[in-house]
């Protein structure tokens, strides 16, 4: 993808970026699969974190790379490792739901304010 990405061809420049969120799709939803189907085994654990770590993965990385497609990836495999969290009985539902529900509410009021104050 990044050479394809640099080439002169713009039909080729174009496959790179399709190319990149089938990557990130493919690799979320073979992640995701996986731990879904090792519901009932002892290592499950290891499968969640293998896949929170991949999606955690593309949402630090995309900043540096300045990719919003790895960012919204990213983020929505974010957002699938909670559900994930959850359905397999690995948190407590209620405490987990609204802990993450304060964290984010934290953090947008945080940006909000920096913003608010060094944003011109």
């Amino acid at each position: 993808m990044l050479l394809a990405e640099r080439t002169h061809s713009l039909d080729l420049r174009r496959t790179a970026k399709w190319l990149e969120v089938l990557a990130i799709l493919h690799t979320i939803s073979a992640l995701f699969s996986n731990a879904l189907q090792h519901r009932d085994s002892p290592l499950v654990r290891y499968d969640v974190w293998i896949y929170l770590a991949a999606a955690l993965f593309f949402a630090v990385i995309a900043p540096f790379r300045s990719r919003w497609r790895m960012l919204v990836g990213g983020l929505f495999a974010c957002g699938l490792g909670s559900y994930l969290l959850v359905d397999l009985g690995l948190v407590a539902r209620k405490p987990f739901v609204l802990g993450l529900g304060i964290v984010g509410l934290t953090v947008a009021l945080g940006a909000f304010a920096y913003v608010r104050r060094f944003g011109k």
